[in-house]
């Protein structure tokens, strides 16, 4: 008997040759990933994960900062990071550490604030205490409060002096003698300005200034010439009116301002002005900054500031010239929320304003506030300029300013919302990190050159992304203890570049070491999961995977698909001892709708899928 013939199963292959980022939008396909911990874009469009990080090596320190093993530790958490003249400086509540030393001079105020470090050169400006701190040879740096203030309880003398510092010993008067002697000179005090007189032939002869020199123990060290003061209990008009001080010495301070008498009143003060600043950037030699709330009278402004050309130290200075100090008051209400620079312009950021100062000189800054999503409450330190752009986390999302217009890239998260903490941008790439609502913090990566975001450690604990020297170094807190009474911070730094980092590197100081350095990190486990793939039409099965895959010894790849159902099955599993590029087929269960899931430890890239389809009965189904 002749049975009729049977045409053979037919099968199709699918290949996926570009794998995209994490994209938990509701219409992603397959070569998406829904999941995924410690890939990289770096091979874009392979799949691979990410390369070793340098760990701060063992043994190394830095003074005030102890080491055990890798962890280093302090006694109160870091409050402010940066990176100044490439090395990292850092700053707690009380104290500030650079070049690998405490700083010396004026420290923080002990209090719990947002603070920042705006680097300035070879110096560096914290806010809000108002610290400027400059780089001394081979002493580390130096600090001076910018709003210095000398205040006596006791009475202060007033000694009468020329423009050159020399004592004038004429007598002091209201009005001019009516019945004087030939060659008598008197210092005129009733007008703006005092004078000496001298008479001469019947005439009152007006001769040279006359100005006041304060002098008590100590008054002028924390001063400088050309700064701008406020007196206070020195005239009984104007306690805002500044005056310029034009001589200088540790106990005296000369200035700018009319000689009334030789005895002040009691409680005198002399204080250098420094506006109250919520954050702070550097833009075009100028310390710039913005305030909503009371400021150093107590008065409630919505301003923002620049210090004079070049000195962080002058913030009142309004002589009409370009090297004077700005401020502004703004309409747009609502609090600030952070700053950052674009373009060499200004940006400071309410949740609802972007605000960009331009021009030159302060004749011709202008103020621009647009309304658009801005950074949002608390998420300071995810602004980060990339390729002259400005990312940062809004109320909506990662948004990306570019001078002109926000717009969102985080699409690709979905429904999922998230609290931005520390960022920091290299290479091309915005890291943030983010904590879900279930508390887990992860890196969130994103490519500018891809237009991808992938996610690298889990459980992250970054509080701060610093680049030193051609590489962004990380400052983690690992744990806070408590030792005998006192809380114990443990930290540790890595280099998210292992690479870019050199042996007896110093992220600290200049002051090379055999003991300093990084040291690659151990392989560490990597995993990403496929959007669901679906078969083209209802009664084709996935029968088969091939994946074409490389590897590094010892490291380890395993495959697996989740099927409709939910269940996993683990298809594949390398040798350790493969190297290089391979290709290997796997038999799957039979469903029509599957995700791939790839897992392991080590360097793996994931070059290719195909995914073998058959034909299946319509009506015994997938036979599983």
């Amino acid at each position: 008997m002749r049975l009729a013939a049977q045409r053979g199963i037919s099968r199709t292959r699918r290949n996926i040759t570009a794998f995209g980022g994490l994209d938990r939008s509701a219409r992603a396909g397959g070569s998406r990933l829904g999941a995924m911990l410690n890939m990289t874009s770096d091979d874009a469009p392979a799949l691979m994960s990410r390369p070793p990080r340098g760990i701060w090596a063992p043994g190394s320190a830095v003074d005030g900062v102890t080491t055990a093993g890798v962890k280093a530790y302090t006694d109160d958490e870091i409050a402010a990071a940066a990176a100044v003249n490439g090395k990292l400086c850092f700053a707690t509540r009380k104290e500030v550490r650079a070049d690998g030393m405490l700083m010396y001079g004026v420290q923080p105020d002990g209090q719990e604030h947002i603070r920042t470090i705006v680097p300035f050169g070879r110096n560096f400006f914290l806010v809000p205490d108002g610290l400027y701190a400059e780089k001394r040879p081979e002493k580390g740096y130096s600090a001076k409060k910018a709003g210095a203030e000398f205040f006596s309880p006791l009475a202060v003398t007033v000694n009468r002096v020329d423009i050159n510092g020399e004592a004038v010993t004429s007598e002091a008067c209201a009005e001019l003698p009516a019945s004087p002697n030939e060659n008598d000179s008197v210092v005129l005090t009733s007008g703006d300005e005092a004078h000496e007189y001298t008479y001469t032939d019947g005439n009152w002869v007006r001769g040279r200034r006359v100005y006041p020199s304060f002098s008590a123990e100590l008054i002028g060290e924390d001063f400088r010439v050309n700064d701008k003061v406020i007196l206070k209990n020195v005239y009984d008009y104007d306690t805002k009116r500044t005056y310029r001080i034009i001589g200088i010495s540790d106990n005296s301070v000369t200035v700018d301002a009319p000689y009334k008498s030789g005895t002040t009143k009691l409680r005198m003060s002399i204080t250098r002005y420094c506006p109250v600043l919520d954050f702070a950037v550097e833009s075009n030699n100028r310390i710039w900054g913005c305030r909503y709330g009371k400021n150093v009278f107590g008065e409630f402004v919505n301003e923002i500031y620049a210090c004079s050309l070049g000195d962080p130290l002058s913030w009142d200075a309004f002589d009409g010239i370009s090297s004077d100090s700005y401020a502004v008051s703004l309409g747009c209400p609502g609090g600030f929320t952070g700053a950052g620079v674009i373009d060499g312009k200004p940006v400071f950021f309410k949740e609802d304003r972007i605000i960009t100062v331009s021009g030159t000189v302060p004749q011709n800054f202008r103020v621009d506030a647009v309304s658009g999503d801005g950074v949002e409450n608390g998420a300071y330190n995810s602004i980060v300029n990339l390729n002259e752009e400005l990312f940062y986390k809004s109320p909506n999302g990662i948004n990306v300013y570019d001078g002109v217009s926000s717009r969102c890239i985080s699409e690709a998260f979905g429904a999922e919302r998230f609290t931005a903490g520390a960022a920091g941008a290299v290479d091309g790439k915005y890291r943030v990190v983010l904590t879900g609502r279930s508390g887990t913090s992860a890196q969130y990566v994103y490519d500018t050159r891809s237009g991808m975001w992938h996610i690298e450690d889990n459980d992250e604990n970054a509080r701060f992304f610093v680049n030193t020297d051609g590489f962004l170094c990380s400052v983690c807190l690992m744990s806070s203890t408590e030792v005998d009474g006192e809380t114990v911070n443990s930290y540790m730094f890595y280099a998210h570049d292992f690479y870019a980092t050199e042996n007896g590197y110093n992220i600290f100081s200049d002051n090379t070491d055999g003991r300093f350095g990084f040291i690659a990190e151990p392989d560490g486990d990597f995993f990403a999961e496929t959007r669901e793939i679906t078969s083209q039409n209802g009664s084709d099965a996935v029968r088969s995977v091939v994946i074409r895959a490389e590897k590094e010894k010892d490291a380890v790849l395993r495959v697996g698909i989740v099927c409709t159902d939910g269940r996993y099955h683990e298809i594949y599993c390398t040798s350790k001892d493969i190297n290089g590029v391979f290709t290997v087929p796997a038999n799957t269960p039979r469903c029509a709708s599957f995700k791939l899931r790839f897992g392991g430890r080590g360097a793996v890239k994931i070059l290719s899928v195909g995914i073998i389809t058959e034909k299946t009965s319509e009506v015994n189904g997938f036979g599983y």
